[in-house]
This record gives structure tokens, sequence and C-alpha cells, in this order.
């Protein structure tokens, strides 16, 4: 899944909603997965300094499939 961009970059995304990302993006970095006060899970996000992966893939426009179902 490809998400963005939005926020600051793009603010007339179709997932901002009150200059915020309805989807949540950017996600903050987590140690571990936690509860947030609206019950959504807040998944582990760990940064490169404490374990966690960070990679650039680049994609062309012709691998990305849109499916509007």
């Amino acid at each position: 899944m490809v998400h963005g961009p939005c926020g600051v970059i793009n603010p007339f995304s179709p997932c901002m909603k009150n200059r915020r990302c309805t989807k949540r993006y950017p996600r903050d970095f987590l140690k571990e997965t936690q509860t947030g006060r609206d019950g959504y899970p807040l998944y582990r996000r760990r940064r490169p300094e404490d374990g966690g992966f960070s990679t650039v893939i680049n994609i062309r426009h012709s691998e990305v499939v849109v499916d509007n179902k």
C-alpha cells in the first residue's frame, strides 16, 4: 500500500480533514505496542537507533495498482 504525500506537503490530499491525516500518518515511533485512548492500537515502530530498520524503495508508477472498491 502506498500512502501520501499528505500533511503540510499536500494539505488537499483526500485523507486530510481539519489539517490532519485521517489515516493517522505519519505514525510516531513507539518502543512497544500500546492501546490509545480511543481503543485503537498503536503498534510498535522502533527507531533505527533502537533496533528498527529503515530503507528507501523507488517504484515506478506502472508498479502501483489503484483499487477503488
